[in-house]
């Protein structure tokens, strides 16, 4: 159903405020569990009641549900769940390292958990560097939910010739899936599987 929130600026506002303020709305409906992105329609008023008209994207929130924003290899948000990441999650966006620990930190409660991938730009987005983060609780890595996504990978995970493995999944995380994505040179295993995982 339709909402109406209103958000009010003080004199200290100015045009870069106010985009980053509403560039940093996030929704959460209980009975919503739809992917992607929410279309909002922001109606500006100023203190001379001149109107005027912005549109903005949001995501989607759920507790079992995260998004990777940036192809950077930082870790600087908070990882200890995916919820406390999604309200920290430091200055550089989310990295596919934050959200692997992050999931990994979360419990498991209506399935695996789902990484997903929002990362701004057309094309491919390379992470590079040496592997990721081991994943211990079963998650789905959807590197498909990337916009633009066909039949082509847009996530390349690119070791760089770096020893290990690009993704290694262990025993406690059996269940886990990964598509779309696509891994290369790495000296081990693009993706090593445990024994006990499956």
């Amino acid at each position: 159903s339709q909402g109406l929130l209103k958000v009010v600026f003080n004199e200290q506002a100015t045009s870069e405020r106010v985009n980053a303020a509403l560039e940093d709305v996030r929704y959460r409906h209980a009975a919503d569990d739809n992917r992607g992105n929410v279309d909002l329609v922001w109606t500006l008023t100023d203190a001379d009641h001149q109107t005027s008209q912005a549109h903005s994207r949001v995501r989607l929130i759920d507790s079992d549900r995260i998004y990777v924003t940036t192809a950077a290899r930082e870790v600087d948000g908070d990882t200890s769940s995916i919820a406390a990441l999604i309200a920290n999650s430091g200055g550089t966006g989310i990295s596919l390292e934050e959200a692997i620990l992050a999931a990994n930190n979360t419990e498991n409660e209506n399935g695996a958990d789902e990484i997903l991938f929002d990362i701004d730009g057309d094309g491919v987005h390379v992470i590079v560097g040496a592997g990721q983060p081991d994943i211990t609780d079963a998650v789905t890595i959807d590197a498909a939910s990337q916009s633009g996504f066909v039949d082509r990978p847009l996530i390349v995970l690119d070791g760089n010739d770096a020893a290990g493995n690009g993704l290694t999944i262990t025993a406690t995380a059996a269940g886990t899936e990964i598509r779309g994505l696509l891994i290369r040179d790495f000296a081990g295993h693009g993706i090593a599987i445990e024994a006990g995982s499956e």
